[in-house]
């Protein structure tokens, strides 16, 4: 398999800590929310940011109908226009975002109409931050099979903004809350095709133990639970209970890398991207896979949390930046809600 072409596209916004957190106090004054607990809200954001090591991201405030949409839009054309091909040429899309207007129907369907790629065949994977990586697999393995010539592996994380913080001046903001404060917006497409040369590696693994640990619950939500669930989530907002899903991914992720790294080494892989949910996470999982500083992006400081589209954005960054060209290889990491972790070889 080959990466054919790449493109990402993200708001024009560029808003750093000290802005969203001005644009966050206008929004829950506008709502009605007591100025002690506008305080109380700010203090605990600002301490997430500190932790996780965000600085800044590309994001849409207010947000307009149809912005997630044109996103998507302008990542697949450019991706095409990159590879001189027509949208009709495209034989598979492959929607692997977290970010959605629906449940049904796919979300695939939806940009195949966008971008007028009538010829396609459609359908949505839905695996949290590791959609990316899973969707690349499935593609991979898809045309490996004969069965299309090609594949637009697209997503957008956007418009989700009121998942994170619910309107209405009353809202509570609990701890688990506060990992949604770290996203950012932006939309990616990669063309694929099958080649000659080094296939794919990838190995991702699954601990359903902690599933409930980061999810966005629908209102159906009870009936998919536990009778005995101690807890209700709050449907169609975001948590992410962090401290427990960070701790359970980089150990489990460390463990699955150690073995491949102790078999092949570092000297084959021209550079590390880390899932960027947190760059002082990432940082510990540098440290304890040895990998040195000069071969690691993780650049959750300029984008924040992209959700699944942090590897393809860091990708498009380390080209445009000149830490990867074309013909090397990059190891994408990734640990996810869940939870899935693991990890992807490519050939750029």
């Amino acid at each position: 398999m080959r990466i054919v072409s790449l493109a990402c596209a993200t708001p024009s916004m560029r808003i750093d800590n000290p802005t969203f957190l001005t644009l966050l106090d206008e929004r829950v004054a506008a709502d009605g929310m007591p100025p002690a607990a506008r305080a109380e809200v700010a203090e605990k954001v600002r301490h997430i940011f500190d932790r996780a090591g965000t600085r800044e991201r590309y994001m849409l405030y207010p947000p307009r109908p149809g912005y997630a949409a044109s996103l998507l839009q302008r990542a697949a054309e450019d991706a095409l226009a990159a590879a001189g091909r027509d949208a009709e040429d495209v034989d598979l899309i492959v929607y692997c975002a977290v970010a959605r207007g629906w449940m049904e129907p796919s979300t695939a369907a939806a940009a195949q109409a966008l971008i007028g790629a009538r010829n396609a065949s459609c359908f949505d994977v839905m695996e949290a931050c590791a959609g990316w990586m899973r969707a690349i697999e499935v593609a991979e393995a898809l045309m490996r099979s004969g069965r299309y010539r090609n594949a637009l592996v697209l997503g957008v994380e956007a418009g989700m903004q009121d998942t994170i913080m619910p309107r209405g001046g009353q809202t509570a903001v609990l701890d688990e809350h506060l990992a949604g404060f770290t996203l950012g917006e932006a939309a990616s497409a990669v063309l694929l095709e099958p080649g000659e040369g080094a296939s794919p590696e990838i190995v991702l693994r699954s601990d359903g133990e902690l599933y409930d640990v980061c999810m966005i619950p629908l209102p159906t939500v009870s009936a998919f639970l536990p009778a005995e669930a101690a807890a209700q989530p709050e449907p169609g907002r975001f948590l992410s209970h962090a401290d427990r899903l960070f701790t359970r991914v980089i150990t489990a992720l460390v463990g699955v890398m150690r073995p491949r790294l102790a078999k092949g080494g570092h000297e084959g892989i021209d550079l590390f991207i880390l899932h960027a949910a947190s760059s002082r996470a990432g940082e510990v999982v540098r440290r304890a896979l040895d990998i040195p500083p000069e071969k690691w992006l993780c650049p959750h400081d300029v984008f924040g949390n992209t959700v699944s589209m942090s590897m393809p954005v860091a990708l498009d960054h380390a080209l445009r930046t000149g830490r990867v060209k074309k013909g090397d290889r990059v190891c994408f990491l990734v640990g996810s809600a869940g939870i899935s972790y693991g990890y992807g070889i490519l050939t750029v």
